[in-house]
């Protein structure tokens, strides 16, 4: 059987993107024999992997930075930016999160910080006033 068919997804069910994104990468994993084990071993190393990609895409904006923003350097962004993501589809995937529904509880929560509730006190007003604090 083809592979791209077996990846195919019903993009106009029920669940939101992100699950699509999750299910996905999952289908291409299996399509291709990679292992996620729900186990600690595995959690450890798909976290270091994520920071690893980070990192990659801390790098690709410094050498924006340095460089120049060019089409080459913007394309590289973007492939380190998807392999962040195809590593926390499988941390969410192995932990078995409901990533939209966490998302929605978490924009609830927010929604209620004093820089997003209160006009007059911006998250860069908050911020310049804990530098002024002392480490104590």
């Amino acid at each position: 059987m083809d592979k791209r068919k077996k990846m195919e997804l019903d993009l106009d069910g029920p669940t939101g993107l992100v699950d699509k994104l999750v299910d996905r990468v999952c289908l291409f994993n299996q399509a291709h024999e990679i292992p996620n084990p729900a186990n600690m071993a595995n959690l450890l190393y798909l976290v270091t992997a994520l920071n690893e990609e980070a990192g990659e895409v801390a790098g690709a904006v410094k050498k924006m930075l340095r460089d120049g923003v060019t089409e080459e350097l913007k394309d590289n962004l973007r492939e380190e930016i998807v392999d962040n993501f195809i590593y926390l589809a499988m941390i969410i995937e192995m932990i078995d999160m409901d990533f939209d529904q966490a998302f929605y509880d978490k924009e609830e929560k927010i929604a209620g910080k004093p820089f997003l509730r209160d006009g007059n006190i911006s998250r860069d007003s908050v911020i310049e006033d804990n530098l002024k604090k002392r480490w104590e």
